[in-house]
Parts: structure tokens; C-alpha cells; sequence
């Protein structure tokens, strides 16, 4: 539940008993996220984050679906959301919603797709397989954002959940240096790429 203004503290004295009146709102929103290109497997349910903007920083509530896709985000307080589903080897895309006082949204669909998978096996000049290699995605006029990786084995990385097209990344390692490298990812495919720093 969220308390809504005027929310705080209240003094107390011994002895003396004291009524206090606290307004709740209690914002919520029900959706389904809409599967596109694809089943998960087995029944997974898929993770949901929902960030209230102008949080920087990062203020955020998190939920899973049911068994039938469909979720519900509640004790939200007013304002404006994103929403985005997270499940391995899919990617999703961010839907914005808001959140009045004393109210419940319309529901929402939040679109999952199925993604690519890339698998990178990183070498030194010399050809020996490099250890602690660090991958991340580069986001044009963002910077760079973390990746799903699973160390395979010493020098090959899977990354996952990589959204369809030419994808640039940046390959690294503290001991020997950094390059960078553009995929072609393609849907429900793992691409595999040699890279040498």
C-alpha cells in the first residue's frame, strides 16, 4: 500500500491514546504479456519490472506471470510507468503507462519476442583463448548496456536474449584490451563469432 499525502510521522506521548486517520492508495494495473514468434518452454513464467519515471536512480516493481501470461503490478503510486518483460532467450520492449490517484489503469499488453544468441569465442593475438572476457551491447548515443552472458568455457561467452538486426558490441578483457565487434543476430538462431583483441 502507498500512503498519500499527508504522510509522516506523528508524535506519541505515554499514556495517551491518539486516533489517527492514514489515506491509502492502492495503484495497480492487470496485463498479459503477449508472446510474439514463439512459446517459452516448458511453463516458465516471465519476469515484469515497472520503473516510475523521473526515479533516476531506479525505483522500480517487479512481478511474474501466471500461468496464462497474465500479471498484475499493484501498489503503485500515481505517476507515469515503464513496463518490460524479461525471460531467457527472448527480448522485450518497454510500454509506458500511468497511474492515477485513487485508480486502476486500463489493462496492458507488454510484447515479448523471440531474440538471437550469439556465441563468442575471444583470443588473444598469439591465439590462446582469453580468460575474463567482459561483453557488452553498445547503444547508439547511450553508451553501452550489460548483456544476459553465460561463460561456456575458458575464452567462449554466449550472449542472449539479443534482439533481432546488426547489433554492435564491445569486447574486452583489463589484461590485454578492447575491441569492438557487429553481429548480424538473427531470430531463434545462434550466430558464432571469432574475435581477437
Amino acid at each position: 500500500m502507498v500512503c498519500s499525502s499527508p504522510c509522516g510521522t506523528f508524535a506519541l506521548e505515554k499514556g495517551v491514546e491518539k486516533e489517527v486517520t492514514i489515506k491509502v492508495l492502492s495503484g495497480m494495473v492487470n496485463g498479459t504479456v503477449k508472446v510474439e514468434g514463439g512459446h517459452p518452454a516448458g511453463r516458465s513464467h516471465i519476469s515484469l519490472i515497472a520503473t516510475k519515471k523521473g526515479d533516476f536512480g531506479g525505483v522500480s516493481w517487479r512481478t511474474t506471470t501466471m500461468d496464462d501470461n497474465s500479471f498484475i503490478l499493484q501498489n503503485l503510486p500515481p505517476g507515469s510507468y515503464d513496463v518490460i518483460a524479461y525471460l531467457r532467450g527472448f527480448y522485450g520492449e518497454s510500454v509506458f503507462f500511468k497511474i492515477k490517484k485513487h485508480g486502476k489503469t486500463k489493462d496492458i499488453k507488454v510484447p515479448l519476442f523471440v531474440a538471437g544468441s550469439i556465441l563468442f569465442t575471444v583470443r588473444d593475438r598469439n591465439g590462446e583463448l582469453v580468460e575474463g572476457g567482459s561483453i557488452s551491447k553498445i547503444v547508439p548515443g547511450k553508451g553501452s548496456s550489460s548483456v544476459h552472458m553465460d561463460k561456456v568455457s575458458k575464452g567462449v561467452y554466449r550472449v542472449l536474449s539479443i534482439e533481432p538486426g546488426k547489433i554492435e558490441f564491445s569486447i574486452s578483457s583489463s589484461a590485454i584490451g578492447r575491441t569492438e565487434e557487429r553481429v548480424n543476430v538473427r531470430v531463434g538462431e545462434e550466430t558464432e563469432v571469432e574475435v581477437t583483441l
